[in-house]
């Protein structure tokens, strides 16, 4: 993955979903390292995408057509923006 993460943001009960795991296991991951994260202003964890991939692919688990699209759409979304802005 790229230095600088990218993607959507994801919240807890996203990844849990992805991992097919229970929330409390994903904040674990979070306090072990596992997993970045960053915190809202109201201070929830939020994932970026690309650090969820990159779990997902050290775990040898498959990585859903769903979220590589959305990275990859967004990315292109940042492309086009900085086009438009020349």
């Amino acid at each position: 993955m790229s230095d600088k993460p990218s993607g959507p943001m994801l919240d807890v009960s996203d990844v849990a979903r992805i991992f097919r795991a229970d929330p409390k296991t994903v904040n674990r991951w979070t306090h072990k390292g596992m997993l970045k994260c960053v915190f809202s202003p109201g201070g929830h964890r939020r994932f970026y995408a690309t650090d969820v991939i990159e779990l997902l692919l050290k775990l040898g688990w498959h990585v859903p057509e769903w979220l590589t699209f959305a990275v990859e759409r967004e990315r292109q979304d940042e492309v086009l923006s900085s086009r438009a802005g020349d």
